[in-house]
């Protein structure tokens, strides 16, 4: 069995999140985590009438200058807590990285040993 750590586990949700996320909307989005909990982690497609239209305008203004001045080469992690809002970029193609290389890892772990059969 594969066992992350705390910081691995919540950068798989979070590259997860955003690599789904792209994927299924094909549109440039946020990944949204509340009360910095990563289980409340949600792609959120920009310019949409949803949670971030709530959000702080001068944030809102902050965080379009920083997706358009990264030029489509990272992921946005938004988080809203008590402190406030927050957000860090995860480079596109770690983000992959990660989700690929904990796939292969959770595969591996739920194979058998190299010569036994699973009712072993």
């Amino acid at each position: 069995m594969v066992v992350l750590t705390d910081t691995e586990f919540q950068m798989d949700v979070m590259c997860r999140v955003a690599v789904s996320g792209y994927i299924e909307t094909g549109l440039e989005g946020v990944v949204y985590i509340q009360s910095g909990d990563v289980s409340t982690a949600q792609y959120i497609p920009l310019y949409s009438d949803g949670i971030a239209s709530r959000w702080p305008e001068n944030f809102r203004r902050h965080l379009s200058y920083k997706i358009m001045e990264d030029g489509q080469r990272s992921y946005f992690i938004v988080t809203h807590c008590e402190e406030g809002m927050n957000m860090i970029a995860i480079e596109r193609e770690e983000a992959a990285k990660i989700v690929q290389r904990n796939n292969a890892l959770r595969l591996m772990s739920e194979r058998p040993p190299a010569g036994k059969t699973e009712n072993e």
